[in-house]
């Protein structure tokens, strides 16, 4: 899953990993497309979060985005699931290409160009096999969501040509995306959607809405080692579940630090500790607004990397913003023809400023 966005509802930042956005009432972006961002929906123009991307994607606290929902900036980004391969036009030298946020699953369409250094461009809106995204998100009390954590279940389903509001662009293990206000989209029906395990105490069914799928709640209502659960009535996508996903343990970010001004001009070095095999490890930054933000996805065990140069120079005019990170776990299963991701997505994060 690559992770775009995230979102963060309850936050007055508005991020990109999944799903929420709309709730938040925030710009959120994706989190998880195979275009180098999450899918998820964004209600401010992108994807996560996420996821997982991805993300959106999207927003403070989880935020739904185009894609996907997400209050907190998903994206994923803003996360959902490609369901193939993508590939974005254009001759590129330098192993850097990027292509409109959004989920993608198959190809991607749009216009594209190329140039020497390596980087193609594509904006408009991705296309192929349809793709779906079911997170579940817990902001963790801190800079970002205040002293109580706050519990973020979204989720969205498309197929076909979606509309976005992002162009992103990806380099190395990281994507950067710049966003207009673009429309919230609700995708297609599961019918509705059962939710339960962990501390969430009775099942939870979450109907379908203008915003997809989006649900929630204060407190901690999952912690490491405990089991999420999903099913669907079925509907536009056939019925699915029971699907379970395991969370994963917290991870420590070691690197930058927190309240710290992030230069721009030159690489972020990122170390992390905690890490679980066969885990993620997300990093999303962004400009308050959502209008401007990265997110980085690596195996967690690599514990200590830098963001490019070129994505941070991206954030220059960004200004007060955040960065936000997780350890996440992911599942994948077919609905029909939905290839579908369910992530557990415990993050925290705090404010920073670029410069």
């Amino acid at each position: 899953m690559n992770a775009a966005g995230l979102a963060l509802c309850g936050c007055a930042t508005a991020a990109v990993l999944t799903i929420g956005a709309a709730a938040c009432g925030g710009a959120v972006a994706p989190l998880e497309s195979g275009d180098g961002g999450p899918q998820g929906t964004s209600s401010g123009g992108g994807a996560s979060s996420s996821g997982v991307s991805s993300s959106g994607a999207s927003s403070s606290g989880v935020s739904s985005s185009g894609s996907g929902s997400s209050s907190g900036g998903v994206s994923s980004s803003g996360a959902s699931s490609s369901g193939g391969a993508s590939s974005s036009g254009g001759s590129s030298s330098g192993g850097v290409s990027s292509s409109s946020s959004g989920s993608s699953s198959g190809s991607s369409s749009g216009s594209s160009s190329g140039s020497s250094s390596g980087v193609s461009s594509s904006s408009g809106s991705s296309s192929g096999g349809a793709s779906g995204s079911v997170y579940f998100e817990q902001c963790n009390a801190g800079d970002l969501c205040g002293t109580t954590p706050a519990f973020y279940f979204a989720a969205s389903f498309f197929s076909g040509v979606q509309p976005q509001g992002c162009t992103t662009t990806t380099s190395g293990a990281c994507s950067y995306s710049s966003c207009s206000n673009g429309s919230q989209l609700a995708g297609d029906s599961a019918g509705t959607i059962t939710i339960s395990g962990a501390s969430l105490g009775s099942p939870v069914s979450v109907p379908f809405g203008s915003n997809g799928y989006v649900y929630q709640a204060t407190g901690t209502l999952f912690s490491a080692g405990q089991t999420l659960t999903a099913s669907a009535t079925g509907g536009q996508v056939p019925a699915w579940g029971p699907q379970s996903v395991t969370v994963p343990p917290d991870a420590l970010l070691v690197a930058p630090a927190s309240g710290t001004t992030i230069s721009t001009s030159q690489a972020l070095g990122v170390q992390w500790q905690g890490a679980l095999p066969g885990a993620q490890f997300l990093l999303q930054g962004g400009s308050n607004d959502s209008s401007s933000y990265f997110v980085c996805e690596w195996d967690a065990s690599v514990a200590k990397t830098t963001v490019p140069p070129d994505v941070m120079a991206s954030m220059k005019s960004a200004g007060p913003g955040y960065l936000l990170y997780s350890q996440y776990s992911q599942t994948t299963f077919q609905a029909g023809a939905y290839t579908v991701s369910e992530v557990a997505f415990p993050f925290d994060g705090f404010t920073v400023t670029f410069e």
